[in-house]
């Protein structure tokens, strides 16, 4: 687990130093909401449990896959169970990292105070073959990486908040 949430790059909307925010008693009785992006993957997973573990902020999961993450985070909203007031705090959001109108639509209708990027354009799914990890550094080199979540995504990001 992390220490501090302070360990993963964030933006913050409001101008906050998120370092200081995160790490501090004080900030524990403010309530956020912090999107995630790449929640499913191996980073966001354990950044979005360490968040609905250790603070009281609301979390956006901000994912590619719906029910991938409603089997990783069963009560999040749109699961089963909702009682349980660290996982009800977790919205699961569908999100195309590569669309900045969709990413724009989201972080202002969550109202989203802070983000946290954990994606990466290079998937870790086990059935992607070794051409189609090889076409997405390829499409990353020949596009100068215009046309990758982390060029795209990141942007979009920057651009809605």
């Amino acid at each position: 687990k992390f220490s501090q949430l302070s360990a993963v790059a964030t933006a913050t909307v409001d101008g906050t130093d998120t370092e200081s925010s995160t790490s501090s008693e004080a900030s524990k009785s403010l309530k956020k909401t912090i999107a995630v992006t790449g929640a499913t993957g191996r980073t966001g997973r354990l950044v979005v449990s360490e968040l609905l573990s250790t603070t009281n902020h609301n979390v956006i999961a901000l994912v590619r896959d719906e029910n991938k993450a409603k089997e990783l985070f069963p009560m999040g909203k749109g699961g089963d169970e909702e009682d349980d007031s660290s996982t009800s705090r977790l919205q699961i959001q569908k999100c195309d990292l590569l669309n900045k109108k969709q990413i724009a639509n989201i972080i202002s209708s969550t109202n989203t105070d802070q983000l946290i990027w954990c994606s990466t354009g290079f998937s870790s799914n086990p059935n992607a073959s070794p051409f189609d990890k090889l076409g997405t550094i390829w499409n990353a080199v020949v596009n100068k990486g215009e046309n990758t979540i982390d060029y795209v995504g990141l942007t979009g990001l920057a651009d809605a908040i």
